[in-house]
């Protein structure tokens, strides 16, 4: 059993030692900010969220107006205004839904983009720099001599 354990150990030292392979991390929000093509990307996600809290402001208020009906006393509701009253509440209610909903679609789509481009362009830095593992340091939780790749990423993206 001793042999079987000084074997294991023996080749796991000794592939690494002769291994090659370099690994290490980047600061995400940093090549963000940094390149400008992304950074773009990411002004035009907030213009949208921007855009979609105004329509969404817009249509609360009108649903808040819908709702906050002041009954003086003096009128009388019958069944079927109160139903149409609350219809109308109810439809109302599932517009906003529905706006909101296409919203976070829509800025998660385009987070997405921006991050496939950036994933795409990193697996072609990591292959001409013979890098086996990159990845965000956000994420990073333990790594022995890891390198911080972030400025040669940027430089990259830049050329």
């Amino acid at each position: 059993m001793k042999h079987l354990y000084s074997i294991l150990i023996l080749l796991h030292f000794g592939l690494d030692t002769f291994s090659q392979n370099k690994e290490g991390y980047i600061e995400y929000d940093k090549v963000i900010q940094n390149v400008n093509e992304y950074s773009n990307d990411l002004k035009g996600i907030e213009l949208l969220k921007i855009k979609i809290e105004d329509s969404l402001k817009m249509m609360v208020q009108q649903f808040s107006n819908s709702v906050n009906i002041h009954d003086d006393g003096t009128q009388d509701w019958t069944t079927e205004e109160i139903e149409k009253r609350q219809n109308q509440i109810i439809e109302l209610e599932q517009q906003i839904e529905k706006i909101r909903a296409e919203g976070i679609k829509a800025i998660a789509d385009r987070k997405k983009k921006v991050k496939d481009k950036l994933v795409s362009k990193l697996k072609e830095y990591s292959k001409k720099n013979n890098i086996t593992c990159v990845i965000d340091k956000t994420s990073l939780l333990y790594c022995l001599n890891c390198i911080d790749y972030t400025d040669s990423f940027v430089s990259f993206l830049k050329n």
